[in-house]
């Protein structure tokens, strides 16, 4: 992995991108209520509404992958994930929050859709089992960590808006690295060819 550039820039996203979602994720249902001022039933809503998203950009990328390839639709995705999310963090009014969590949901269904067949074919196949390994490891710590410290962040009475928007700059440092280094094919060949 470290010789491959395309799995570095990957696993570097991958943390950054983890270090900001668990934060969105864990504090959505407090966002609704506090700052969105909305009923909890709105709290389904949303989630509703990111799911549809989620599944409208997995379905939506392969015609996407075709006009813009894989590198560059994962990092469009992971920049159109951070601006929806600084956008959604400003809101105060439910229906419009749910319009842009769909937003946020198809560009997370987009990067999570690209993602494995960017890992698959920079990965030899006798090395596919370890780089996954590897990669499970890092994203599972990096969220780990996130949820840590958003509780303490969340607990100490930080506000949840700001929280969100810390969230959304780690979307869009995760885009702008994986844009920079997915532009250019890696090395020759792939990790352990």
């Amino acid at each position: 992995m470290a010789r491959d550039r395309t799995l570095r820039a990957v696993l570097g996203a991958g943390v950054i991108v983890m270090l900001g979602a668990s934060a969105f994720g864990s504090l959505n249902v407090f966002f609704v209520r506090e700052n969105l001022s909305a009923d909890p039933v709105w709290f389904g809503v949303i989630s509703s509404a990111l799911g549809a998203g989620i599944l409208a950009g997995a379905l939506g990328s392969a015609a996407l992958h075709a006009r813009l390839g894989k590198e560059r639709l994962f990092a469009s995705g992971l920049l159109l994930c951070g601006l929806t999310c600084l956008v959604y963090a400003r809101l105060d009014n439910a229906p419009l929050a749910a319009l842009v969590i769909f937003g946020y949901g198809v560009a997370g269904g987009i990067v999570e859709t690209v993602m494995s067949p960017i890992l698959l074919a920079a990965t030899g196949r006798d090395h596919l089992a370890r780089v996954l390994s590897v990669f499970t490891s890092a994203l599972r710590l990096a969220s780990i960590t996130s949820l840590a410290l958003v509780g303490w962040l969340a607990g100490g009475r930080g506000r949840i808006d700001l929280i969100l928007l810390g969230a959304a700059v780690m979307f869009l440092l995760a885009g702008a690295h994986a844009a920079l280094y997915l532009r250019r094919p890696g090395p020759e060949g792939r990790a352990g060819a």
